[in-house]
């Protein structure tokens, strides 16, 4: 008998224990599904209308899926010297043209350190240009030595010259800012080689830190050294944006508005990870036409399927 009732209660506290497991279970795929991820990526307009961005299209099949998306009006892709690689090859021989500096002779569109793209600088400019929806495309140079040849490339473009509608964007990081290693590129390097182009918005921003504190910000120092680069003769009348840290530039928001009052032509492009308090900041700080927001940010949000977990484990009635 006493050997049957501790059968008994050795299979009570199996299933209790195995149901609490799966409970447990249960709850973390509720606080799973419960937080979705969304890209929070407009320009704040008095009218508030939703602007996508297409970040890092860099490849031929990125490029037409952008260019299909009604939503799409800004297009941003990465510039540097690389291997033009018009169709697919094997990791091996990817990995090989990489390291391999003598094989980047090509104008391509890459993120070092990957360096084999099949979509040249001259092919992305005509496809977008062939676009009369986007408005803005934003070319991000990684190599220094490939801004003055791009310079040459875009000029060869005679529509792009003309396409009132679209806003070439030409971005680098040029000084070192929060957290950021020593910039690549000399500044009035970067801006005399870009005048080159007329009419081309200059987007010049700080280095960052991928894994210093978020929160260091922009210090007054590094925006001075800024609106000095800027305050040459041959840059007044242009439009300037300089891309910062969305949560960076929440630590510095004197200066932030610094920026914006040198000159009534300059803009603030704020980028990055962050919550909804930093966009709420930028949406309640700064003028609406003069700031652009290209924010990665995230919400909690109960989605149907968590409901009915909520509900089954009764959390929720």
């Amino acid at each position: 008998m006493v050997e049957y009732l501790e059968t008994i209660n050795m299979h009570a506290y199996t299933f209790t224990h195995t149901h609490f497991a799966f409970k447990a279970l249960a709850v973390l795929i509720v606080a799973c599904v419960s937080v979705l991820w969304y890209v929070h990526s407009r320009r704040i307009t008095s009218s508030s209308l939703p602007a996508q961005w297409a970040h890092a299209t860099n490849t031929r099949d990125l490029i037409d899926i952008a260019l299909a998306d009604e939503l799409i009006i800004f297009v941003e892709a990465d510039v540097a010297y690389g291997t033009w690689q018009e169709t697919g090859t094997s990791k091996a021989e990817m990995e090989e043209k990489v390291t391999d500096e003598s094989q980047r002779k090509d104008l391509v569109m890459c993120h070092p350190p990957m360096y084999v793209s099949n979509l040249r600088l001259v092919d992305l400019v005509a496809f977008v240009v062939g676009c009369e929806r986007v408005r803005v495309l934003k070319l991000d140079f990684k190599d220094p030595n490939a801004v003055e040849p791009s310079m040459k490339v875009l000029k060869k473009n005679d529509k792009l010259d003309v396409a009132t509608n679209l806003e070439l964007w030409l971005n680098a990081d040029i000084l070192t800012g929060p957290g950021g290693t020593d910039a690549l590129f000399s500044p009035d390097d970067f801006i005399d080689q870009t005048l080159e182009f007329p009419g081309a918005v200059l987007s010049l921003g700080w280095t960052t830190g991928v894994t210093s504190p978020r929160d260091l910000g922009y210090t007054t120092q590094m925006v001075t050294d800024m609106l000095t680069l800027c305050g040459r003769s041959e840059l007044k009348g242009l439009h300037i944006t300089f891309p910062v840290h969305g949560v960076h530039a929440l630590n510095s928001e004197k200066d932030m508005l610094r920026l914006l009052d040198a000159d009534p032509l300059y803009t603030i492009t704020f980028w990055g990870e962050a919550d909804m308090h930093v966009v709420d900041w930028i949406e309640n700080t700064f003028p609406p036409d003069r700031v652009y927001v290209d924010l990665q940010t995230y919400k909690k949000q109960t989605t149907p399927v968590a409901l009915t977990l909520l509900r089954w484990l009764n959390i929720v009635k």
